[in-house]
């Protein structure tokens, strides 16, 4: 894809080589790989060893470049860089599953991020557009009222999504299970 993407950005429509990430080639192929290791691997320490320090890697590149590469080059590689740092960190959790060093991800923080962050990821634009455009503010980060606004934005969407949960999710995945066999 960034090939694609590196072709379309110098035509006038930058981001008209856009898709959804769960439908580019190097999300697949990395999900693949991770499927592929925890079904059919023997332990190895040096592919984990070769993945932590991929990991390294782009803890450090991602930041970078989207701080030095923030026009439009950047949107080439940022979806592939976000992914090698997912994948490589899914990877290294499940590599870790159950240490003492991930309990933070069994902890109750975690535990409501991971039960709203997908309704938070479909809504959160929609909540930051209304609310900036209720209170008539222009969207964006550069004033004072747009960081607040931006950051009330964030908390009213987390806050949607835990009623959600609560109140639609949780009692449809409740009757999913009492009605239905997965096993």
């Amino acid at each position: 894809m960034p090939d694609r993407a590196l072709i379309d950005s110098a035509l006038p429509d930058a981001y008209g080589w856009y898709v959804l990430p769960q439908f580019r080639i190097d999300s697949l192929a990395i999900g693949a790989l991770i499927a592929w290791w925890r079904l059919y691997r023997k332990p190895d320490a040096e592919i984990s060893g070769r993945v932590t320090a991929i990991l390294k890697w782009s803890s450090v590149s991602l930041p970078l470049l989207w701080l030095f590469g923030w026009k439009r080059w950047s949107v080439a590689f940022s979806h592939t860089q976000v992914e090698i740092f997912f994948g490589s960190l899914l990877f290294v959790v499940l590599e870790n599953r159950g240490s003492a060093k991930l309990a933070i991800l069994r902890s109750s923080v975690a535990n409501f991020f991971a039960r709203t962050s997908y309704a938070a990821y479909l809504t959160h634009h929609v909540i930051v557009y209304l609310l900036f455009a209720v209170l008539h503010q222009p969207r964006t980060v550069t004033s004072l009222a747009g960081i607040l606004l931006t950051f009330a934005a964030l908390a009213l969407t987390f806050g949607l999504c835990a009623l959600s949960y609560r109140y639609f999710e949780r009692p449809l995945l409740d009757f999913a299970h009492r009605r239905f066999s997965f096993g």
